[in-house]
């Protein structure tokens, strides 16, 4: 018995320090009682105007001190429209790669998610380690750098 669990935690991080990891977000049980008691609250929106299907939603989601990655989390478990893909980089971050099912493909089409904050306002850290401040607006925005 010690030696399998030994053997899985060397295998776990060998994998997590040499591949990356892909993560399908779905509800994450976390405890929203806890953010009830946040004073701070942020508007969360997701849109693509790009390609089929397009959609733009919102939520207004309190928070507290945290990075956006765990937002992002709890968005997925009070909306189905918030579902998302990311891969796992542990060097630097998570890199959201899908937002409800519409993926970016950069060297195909330079299609990709950009993350803003609203309207417009580029956020140059990853979703790991931005952390909003209370009344910010945070955008995903499905965009493409080709020229139209």
């Amino acid at each position: 018995m010690y030696k399998k669990r030994l053997w899985f935690k060397l295998v776990i991080t060998l994998h997590q320090a040499h591949f990356k990891s892909i993560h399908v977000m779905r509800p994450v049980y976390h405890d929203d009682n806890i953010y009830k008691n946040c004073s701070e609250q942020l508007t969360y929106t997701i849109r693509n105007q790009l390609q089929a299907p397009t959609f733009e939603y919102s939520l207004q989601i309190p928070f507290c001190h945290e990075p956006f990655i765990r937002i992002m989390e709890r968005a997925v478990n009070m909306s189905a429209h918030f579902k998302f893909t990311a891969t796992f980089f542990p060097e630097s971050s998570y890199f959201i790669e899908a937002i409800n099912g519409v993926q970016g493909y950069y060297m195909v089409n330079e299609t990709y998610w950009e993350f803003l904050k609203a309207p417009n306002i580029d956020i140059s850290l990853g979703v790991s380690s931005f952390y909003p401040n209370d009344g910010d607006h945070v955008l995903f925005n499905f965009t493409s750098d080709q020229e139209v």
